[in-house]
């Protein structure tokens, strides 16, 4: 008798029906990621998802994408709609709205790593909020300082290392055309960006504005442009403006973001330009590293159904395996916010671009550590207040006492 009539005759039907159930497949937990990445980061997260199924079949893994500017809105919407997507890839600052406004999971309870022992402090920290896990750091950028190696070996300079040596160090690099530093002051989240490095390094915090470090921090940083060390013209570049102003010599040195030293390498070698890239020089003494802010997404969870939301988390850990995480972070031009995996990263000569970042991230702060949800409501003050001290419109203690 052949298969097909052994499963057509009476006897085949009874032992199918009679068959214990642990033998049949069980489906697959069906999970949902929604993010906002396009182009090759895109396709990136596809394949992710693609290879984590293929490894763990009793999971399957479908990827939406929707515009960034429509993001945030679409996470409340379908939360509000008891649809929440089970996998988010969120911009960082957004986890302290998000966690508030129900769209986040907690996690605590599938942890199974010991995150401050893998993880860096700051980059953790933007998974959580008010102790509660939701995900983890899927990698960090940060704004670093290129400098025009011939122009400061030409002056017997050496690449300064905090805030007095880079009033001093460009004051000796502007003249004839060339401005000695640069950094974008474009009215949004990266003209503060660039300026809190300057602020916390001198002990400020976000959550006292009107404090004599926050002076400070901003008269130093107007002085920039009223002593022409710096351009007025800043005030209207965004940071990619300022990358070929550097590799043209218009510019000694500059703040350039990580995303775009690739892009610089290839510029420079085009033009023969020999520069460097170093950490940002807003230490105070000689020896401290500054403590600078920085960019990423984190993998977060969204679902409200535990076996979901388990299913996710298992999601979120295989991303973090160094051999699965660190060919993601280098196609975003990242670094990796876990310890292994930057093991991993730095031993690829073609990531020594990204060295600076990697120096920095130990001493970083998340920016939305004290004020939450608030950060962007403050940080659009502090925008305005730092292109008053620029502009010559107020000083510093005006400028800050209307936040």
């Amino acid at each position: 008798m052949t298969r097909r009539q052994a499963l057509w005759s009476g006897a085949g039907i009874a032992s199918i029906l009679a068959a214990p159930a642990i033998g049949r497949a069980q489906s697959p937990v069906e999970l949902t990621m929604l993010d906002y990445s396009t182009g090759p980061a895109g396709e990136t997260l596809s394949r992710l998802a693609s290879d984590f199924t293929a490894e763990n079949p009793a999971i399957r893994i479908t990827r939406q994408t929707v515009p960034q500017n429509q993001y945030q809105n679409t996470l409340l919407q379908r939360a509000a709609a008891g649809q929440p997507a089970d996998i988010l890839d969120i911009d960082g600052p957004m986890t302290p709205g998000l966690a508030e406004a129900g769209v986040l999971a907690p996690i605590d309870a599938y942890v199974d790593l010991d995150l401050d022992a893998t993880f860096y402090p700051a980059p953790l920290s933007t998974a959580r909020w008010k102790g509660k896990l939701y995900g983890l750091p899927a990698g960090n950028n940060a704004e670093v300082l290129v400098y025009n190696k011939k122009m400061l070996a030409d002056k017997g300079l050496t690449v300064p290392a905090t805030q007095d040596e880079l009033r001093e160090t460009g004051k000796k690099l502007a003249g004839n055309g060339v401005y000695g530093f640069a950094a974008s002051a474009y009215g949004g989240e990266e003209c503060t960006w660039n300026w809190l490095p300057y602020f916390w390094s001198r002990g400020g915090n976000l959550d006292d504005l009107h404090s004599q470090a926050a002076v400070d921090a901003l008269e130093f940083w107007g002085g920039l442009v009223r002593d022409g060390i710096a351009p007025a013209a800043q005030l209207s570049w965004q940071t990619a403006e300022i990358e070929p102003r550097f590799v043209n010599g218009q510019l000694a040195m500059a703040m350039l973001g990580s995303w775009q030293l690739r892009s610089l390498d290839a510029n420079a070698k085009q033009v023969g330009l020999d520069y460097g890239i170093a950490i940002l020089p807003a230490a105070m003494k000689p020896g401290e590293k500054p403590i600078a802010p920085f960019g990423g997404e984190v993998m977060a969870v969204g679902s409200l159904d535990p076996a979901k939301a388990a299913a996710a988390w298992q999601f979120i850990k295989w991303v973090q395996t160094p051999k699965v995480i660190v060919p993601f972070v280098e196609q975003s031009a990242y670094v990796p916010a876990s310890k292994p995996a930057t093991v991993l990263f730095e031993s690829n000569p073609a990531n020594g671009l990204f060295k600076a970042v990697s120096q920095m991230l130990p001493t970083a702060r998340s920016r939305t550590e004290l004020l939450g949800a608030s950060y962007y409501e403050v940080s659009g003050k502090i925008t305005t207040a730092i292109q008053q001290v620029m502009t010559g419109a107020a000083d510093a203690k005006t400028a800050l006492g209307a936040i």
